[in-house]
């Protein structure tokens, strides 16, 4: 029943991503993925928390977490993993996550987009 949960919860959260996206974007900034990934951290934080104070609503930890959140942002995810491992006084780890993330996903995007254009010459 989980994987029901996630897959409705990611329906939702893509399409919302889509249209915040949409309407906030402009031609000079992507304002609206700013904001998807600011208000989806934000959201994971404060339902993060408000689950570990109510464990028996597990249901809602797949709708929103790995759902709706997960198709909304995965951004909001990376935020969530390295504050926990900060949480967990893992520092070390959770510096070097929170470096490694944005600077490799840089890295393997712009691999991706240089291999396609050298292959598509």
């Amino acid at each position: 029943m989980s994987w029901l949960y996630v897959a409705l919860g990611g329906s939702l959260g893509a399409l919302l991503r889509v249209a915040l996206s949409m309407s906030l974007n402009t031609s000079t900034f992507p304002w609206g993925i700013l904001v998807v990934n600011c208000l989806g951290s934000f959201l994971i934080g404060f339902i993060y928390w408000y689950l570990v104070l109510n464990p028996s609503l597990i249901w809602l930890k797949y709708f929103l977490i790995g759902g709706f959140l997960g198709a909304f942002t995965t951004f909001s995810t990376y935020s969530l993993d390295t504050l926990l491992l900060l949480e967990n006084r893992d520092y070390l780890k959770g510096v070097v996550y929170f470096i490694m993330t944005p600077c490799l996903s840089f890295i393997c995007v712009f691999s991706g987009f240089t291999s396609a254009r050298f292959l598509s010459v």
